[in-house]
């Protein structure tokens, strides 16, 4: 049996989150929505974001707002990013 790397099952998760998504974007338009995510893909796609820690709001916004203030909403996207790019240098 063929071994399959960790990054290759990672990229077709990836593309097939993005189809998702996709799909999920063009029948959602123009509907209200709550969606509840861990992946940060999702979330930033969003037009408002409610972050949840400890279980309780730490901080709300549009993803472009949360990211100018660089709290933990941003620092989430910053450390996604940049593993991200350390594993697209390794390829």
């Amino acid at each position: 049996m063929e071994r399959v790397s960790r990054r290759a099952i990672r990229q077709g998760a990836s593309e097939n989150e993005r189809l998702v998504l996709e799909a999920l974007g063009e029948s959602l338009r123009g509907r209200t929505t709550i969606s509840v995510t861990h992946r940060l893909e999702g979330a930033i796609r969003s037009d408002t974001v409610a972050l949840l820690y400890d279980g309780r709001i730490v901080e709300h916004g549009a993803p472009a707002d949360l990211l100018r203030n660089a709290g933990m909403f941003g620092g989430l996207v910053a450390g996604y990013t940049r593993s991200s790019e350390l594993e697209m240098q390794s390829s």
